[in-house]
């Protein structure tokens, strides 16, 4: 017998068939597992790539609460509207000097007197004078020249409860104070002795502290020296500012943004009004009455009354009374809190003829909350309600 020598047959066509489909199939249910893997680490990371740097680091409630402390952009002022307005209070080729002191009263507990279980009394006095010259003003936009020639600060501790004396209006108080400042601008130092600040004090006050012991610091503000250019425009704000041989920091820059060119205009809107008229100014125009140093802006309103006229010479007056409102100031940045509120109560003079606040003084009744422990004044836990007085005068240079 001959050995069969002929092929199995192959597999039937369905079999193959239906194992190619079965490879198929298993071949897709694994490209799907593997997509889906991919989408899900995708995903995962969008958040990270939505993110600034180091964002995910920090939840996002902490980021948005953390961002509620810092002070808010300047929104846009409302525009004055009148060209002619704009012209006659800010002139053309003439320079204008203001000085504001500003004396606050306090009970406080304070790191710098060593002790913070123990209470002691706080005197603090700033004073700046700053200098504007008008470049250019077409009735929308106006170019100034600034200086900042002043711009400095004195705190006194002790253990006795005195009164400072602001002086007179136009009178500078703390520009004898060279060499106890020397060591450039932001530097804060303890003095041994009083006779540097004794002018701030009478007689009483002054043999009072004599015989406790008081401890004198004294700050002089980034600002003071610097000289820069202000561009800003009816109903826009700044929107030009040009250092002029010096730097300005970020944080100088944030501050000079929110300043209120045109509040003169704000003051009295109308100069046709008749004694008892009054209005609401916002407070984002008493930028000027607030030291530059606690890098602050206002928010909030305040009644202004005209409540008399008078003439002095040839000069026409309206006396302005600010009797209704307060207002809030946050001096917050990126790390730190530093909030604050005013209910100011005084008066301005308006000298109609020139077109600007001449003078003013108020008195304030303060509230200073969650501060910081990085400025003269902000590095003290207020026990009491501050008593704050400002004095405020403006001239003309050269008149």
């Amino acid at each position: 017998m001959q050995p069969n020598t002929s092929r199995a047959p192959l597999a039937h066509p369905v079999v193959v068939a239906l194992l190619i489909l079965i490879l198929l199939a298993l071949l897709g249910i694994l490209a799907m597992s593997i997509w889906g893997r991919s989408d899900r680490k995708e995903a995962a990371r969008a958040p990270d790539r939505a993110q600034p740097s180091g964002a995910a680091q920090q939840p996002q409630p902490q980021k948005q609460e953390h961002l509620k402390d810092e002070p808010p952009k300047p929104e846009p002022p409302k525009p004055v509207g009148d060209p002619q307005r704009v012209r006659n209070v800010l002139q053309p080729g003439k320079t204008y000097e203001t000085i504001m002191k500003m004396g606050l009263e306090a009970t406080v507990m304070d790191k710098d007197w060593g002790i913070r279980k123990k209470t002691c009394h706080l005197n603090y006095v700033f004073e700046s004078r700053v200098r504007r010259t008008v470049k250019h003003n077409d009735g929308r936009t106006i170019r100034l020249d600034y200086r900042m020639v002043e711009c400095r600060a004195v705190k006194v501790l002790s253990r006795v409860q005195v009164r400072f004396d602001l002086g007179e209006l136009e009178r500078g108080l703390l520009g004898a104070l060279d060499e106890a400042l020397l060591g450039g601008a932001g530097k804060q130092f303890v003095r041994d002795g009083l006779p540097v600040v004794y002018k701030i004090f009478d007689a009483a006050a002054q043999k009072a502290l004599e015989e406790e012991e008081s401890k004198v610091f004294s700050m002089v503000d980034s600002l003071e020296g610097k000289n820069f250019s202000i561009t800003y425009v009816d109903g826009e704000g700044v929107t030009e500012i040009i250092p002029i041989d010096c730097q300005l920091s970020e944080d100088e820059r944030n501050y000079l943004e929110g300043l209120s060119v045109l509040a003169d205009c704000k003051f009295l809107p109308d100069v046709e009004s008749r004694p008892g008229s009054y209005w609401d100014v916002e407070a984002h125009a008493l930028m000027d009455f607030l030291p530059p140093s606690w890098r602050g802006r206002p928010s909030g309103v305040v009644t202004i009354e005209r409540v008399r006229d008078y003439k002095q010479g040839e000069t026409q007056y309206a006396v302005l009374k600010m009797d209704r409102g307060s207002f809030q100031v946050n001096a917050s940045d990126a790390t730190r809190r530093r909030l604050g509120s005013l209910t100011p109560r005084g008066e301005m003079h308006y000298n109609i003829t020139a077109g600007y606040v001449e003078k003013g003084e108020l008195q304030a009744r303060g509230q200073i909350q969650e501060v910081s422990t990085d400025h003269l004044l902000f590095e003290a836990r207020f026990e009491s309600t501050p008593n704050v007085t400002i004095q405020y005068h403006c001239r003309l240079l050269g008149e």
